[in-house]
């Protein structure tokens, strides 16, 4: 077990620590009963992320959105993109709001915020990062790291073979973007359907949901409506109620 095999360590962590670490591997597909890795675990163990954000790219590869799986495990891994100045704080929420369009999702927002700046060439790369309060630095950061993730999925077999990241961003540099999408050759943009899809599955039981109780008279009204999470441990059926960040663009 897991658990036994760290106990032996110098500075061992917390036995019930190792105990969720296994739960959660289990619960994403990654580990057996017996905790010995599947067939995902063992993909997932070489890709240089967190299992959740690794199977978030592994279901993208599968169904054709690597580029989009791979910015948003890339945006997930860093700082948030969006900055907010004190003095122009209205500004810079609304232009956060903005990229999020009518999808209510923070991850599609700093999709949609990485392509439009990817997208923009030259020196009007940065205008547009500055008039729209991005962080230049987290985004050329994140492309970066979407370079690595992709040259760990060509050595893993699940995308061509060969690929560097020293060579795709040779490719981004003559395109004027990452790189990224041209070296996968994935011609199509996916559907916001599919990835919101692919997000629930990676990141489930980690996901929140609206309960609205049912009230004699039909549904309850709008302040009777909470968020619920599965309790954090994991050990308790009973869901706890949460709270939207105030940075949420919900």
């Amino acid at each position: 077990e897991a658990a036994s095999v760290c106990a032996e360590l110098p500075e061992p962590p917390e036995r019930e620590a190792v105990q969720a670490s296994v739960r959660e591997l289990r619960s994403l597909g990654a580990l057996t009963p017996c905790e010995n890795l599947t067939d995902l675990g063992k993909l997932l163990a070489k890709l240089p992320i967190d299992a959740r954000l690794g199977k978030l790219i592994v279901l993208g590869v599968c169904f054709g959105a690597a580029d989009e799986a791979l910015t948003i495990a890339a945006t997930l891994a860093s700082r948030s993109p969006f900055l907010s100045p004190l003095e122009r704080r209205t500004e810079a929420d609304r232009s956060k709001r903005s990229f999020a369009a009518d999808n209510q999702s923070d991850h599609l927002a700093c999709l949609a915020a990485y392509e439009q700046f990817d997208g923009t060439s030259g020196q009007g790369r940065f205008d547009f990062a500055r008039e729209r309060f991005l962080g230049i630095k987290t985004l050329q950061g994140v492309a970066q790291l979407k370079r690595q993730l992709l040259e760990a999925l060509s050595h893993a077999g699940i995308a061509p073979p060969g690929l560097r990241s020293s060579y795709v961003e040779s490719v981004g540099r003559q395109q004027g973007n990452d790189g990224v999408r041209a070296a996968l050759g994935q011609r199509f943009q996916a559907p916001q359907e599919l990835l919101c899809a692919l997000l629930s599955a990676a990141l489930f039981p980690q996901v929140a949901y609206l309960h609205a109780p049912m009230t004699k008279k039909g549904p309850c009204a709008a302040e009777l409506v909470r968020l619920h999470i599965r309790e954090p441990q994991g050990e308790s059926s009973e869901p706890q109620t949460a709270c939207i960040h105030p940075s949420s663009v919900n």
